[in-house]
């Protein structure tokens, strides 16, 4: 049954990328279509905990607070995500969006008082060079550069790095408590915000998107509060998280990859492959 868990952990984290091209090609000219995707995405997250947790959430009004944070970094990464599947490739979206959590072991280096260790040292400077790889683009010296896409993928990283500190953050002010709680309010605000930054923009076709593709976003997002979900089940199931992490990493990437290719006709540069292979080996040091 472990097994089982691990396999949808793995396919709901490289669905969640895969979704959101999906809706793209779908709506693409569409106008802001990416506005209301930021919006119907957390209410998916919402429903889901909603259904896995109301039996054991319980009320404490100093959660809210938490989740007003989480629900930023959340609308951050939603944000993020969007935009950099419309505007670049979603391998390299893939990589970035698990790599970011690089940031959360570097932040426990320092205020969780967790050990520095070889892996880690040598994972996060892999990572580096991945990105590298994967970014830095040579003999385009005379075209314009496009800087959306560093910018959509820093909005992935540093929601994916603020979202999981501040649920440490609760756990350690709550004992361990109203976790629960805190997610399914923050992804309600985070829908708000995403409502809220979407309203000097243009809703034009908001309606007929919503009928023919409004129910991907939400999908996306039961996925990506599966993907949590699960993680939760094995663990509590003793199943070793040098096991969990690293399978549910380069398994997430390897998900969008297989789509990436086959489904989309992504193409990738010769370094941009040596940067999703290095990035591979960086995610499983580091959570080794």
């Amino acid at each position: 049954m472990s097994f089982l868990y691990l396999f949808i952990l793995v396919l709901v984290s490289g669905m969640v990328t895969v979704i959101v091209k999906f809706y793209n090609k779908r709506n693409e000219g569409a106008g802001n279509a990416s506005g209301l995707y930021n919006i119907l995405f957390p209410v998916g997250a919402a429903i889901t905990y909603f259904i896995a947790y109301s039996s054991e959430l319980a009320f404490e009004p100093r959660v809210l607070i938490y989740s007003l944070l989480y629900g930023f970094f959340y609308t951050l990464f939603t944000i993020g995500m969007s935009g950099s599947i419309r505007v670049g490739i979603s391998s390299i979206t893939a990589l970035v969006k698990q790599t970011a959590l690089v940031g959360v072991s570097i932040w426990g280096f320092f205020f969780f008082s967790v050990p520095v260790t070889v892996n880690a040292v040598i994972g996060v400077s892999l990572i580096f060079v991945s990105l590298c790889l994967c970014l830095i683009e040579k003999g385009k010296k005379t075209v314009k550069k496009d800087f959306r896409l560093p910018f959509y993928l820093s909005l992935i990283a540093m929601g994916n790095i603020g979202c999981p500190i501040t649920h440490k953050y609760l756990l350690i002010h709550f004992e361990g408590k109203h976790g629960y709680m805190m997610l399914f309010f923050a992804v309600l605000f985070a829908s708000a915000f995403s409502m809220l930054s979407s309203l000097k923009g243009s809703k034009k076709g908001w309606g007929k998107i919503t009928v023919s593709s409004g129910f991907l976003p939400i999908l996306a997002g039961v996925c990506s509060a599966m993907a949590g979900i699960m993680q939760t089940i094995l663990i509590n199931k003793g199943v070793s998280t040098s096991v969990i992490y690293p399978t549910f990493a380069v398994g997430g990437l390897m998900v969008t990859l297989i789509f990436s290719i086959f489904a989309f006709n992504e193409r990738l540069r010769t370094a941009q492959w040596y940067g999703i292979a290095v990035g591979a080996v960086a995610l499983v040091l580091l959570n080794i």
